[in-house]
């Protein structure tokens, strides 16, 4: 179906000049950094406890250009002033290719049954511009990480620009309930030096239809 936007200026003075640019309408089903994240404070984001209580375990698998694994990234974990956690990677050496720069949050309890459909969001940003990057919501454990809830690869970023990573009403792709899942961030092709922050991870289980 078709759409139709209506400017109504009634009460102007005669000659007054208006003037409408840089419309923008975008699906904001996946990732963009003029769209607004889920509310990191609602009450049903499950990884605000995850956050408050570290109820993750962090593992990195960092290669060269050839897949021979690297020293990890530094990493650091601050609390933002009105709550929530800001998760920091440093990159200390260049990579080339998706995959080798592996960034993984393996819950220890966050269960996901195949009925269930969930919201994600995050806000992701770095030093430098990035050509891309990638984010994967997985079950912990499974085989080549298969039963994911989603993958999204190429995100770009530019410098110091505030990312907002976005996703509605996904299900596990193999249809199987899990106890845990993990949180893949990946930004093989990164330089030496980058930092990439990552923020106000929100995670909201919807009810089953």
């Amino acid at each position: 179906n078709n759409l139709k936007m209506v400017f109504d200026f009634g009460g102007n003075p005669a000659n007054t000049n208006v003037t409408v640019s840089d419309i923008v309408l975008k699906d904001n089903a996946n990732d963009d950094g003029r769209v607004a994240p889920f509310n990191y404070d609602d009450p049903n984001n499950m990884w605000k406890d995850v956050d408050a209580n570290q109820a993750y375990d962090i593992s990195f698998w960092w290669s060269n250009a050839n897949w021979g694994q690297i020293g990890n990234p530094d990493f650091k974990v601050s609390t933002k002033a009105y709550g929530g956690k800001v998760y920091t990677i440093k990159a200390n050496d260049a990579t080339v290719s998706e995959w080798q720069a592996q960034n993984t949050f393996t819950t220890k309890s966050l269960p996901i049954a195949a009925v269930d459909s969930v919201d994600f969001s995050c806000v992701l940003s770095c030093t430098s511009a990035v050509p891309r990057a990638t984010i994967k919501l997985c079950e912990a454990g499974a085989k080549d990480d298969s039963n994911e809830l989603f993958y999204k690869g190429n995100v770009s970023l530019n410098a110091g620009e505030k990312k907002v990573l976005k996703f509605t009403n996904v299900k596990l792709k193999n249809g199987t309930d899990v106890k845990n899942v993990k949180l893949i961030f990946d930004f093989g092709g990164c330089k030496a030096g980058d930092e990439f922050t990552i923020t106000d991870i929100t995670l909201i289980k919807n009810s089953p239809k």
